[in-house]
């Protein structure tokens, strides 16, 4: 099944935002909000093309912290 890809803008998102803040409770729209942030921020870093992959997977998930061949020798 192949999934369709749909496009929209940082001002349509933006404006997202704005009306979320009316209707939800401040702890819920604060916690939306800053996903929403995070989600824009990777995207203009992917768009723009000044990251790689593992910039990326080191953003999402941090810094590994052990080594594969430590943990099982």
């Amino acid at each position: 099944m192949k999934r369709r890809i749909e496009e929209i803008t940082a001002s349509e998102i933006e404006g997202s935002l704005v009306r979320a803040q009316s209707s939800l409770p401040p702890e819920v729209f604060g916690v939306l909000e800053l996903v929403v942030r995070a989600y824009l921020n990777v995207l203009g870093l992917v768009e723009a093309g000044r990251t790689t992959i593992k910039r990326l997977q080191r953003m999402l998930f941090g810094p590994t912290s052990e080594k594969t061949q430590l943990v099982l020798a």
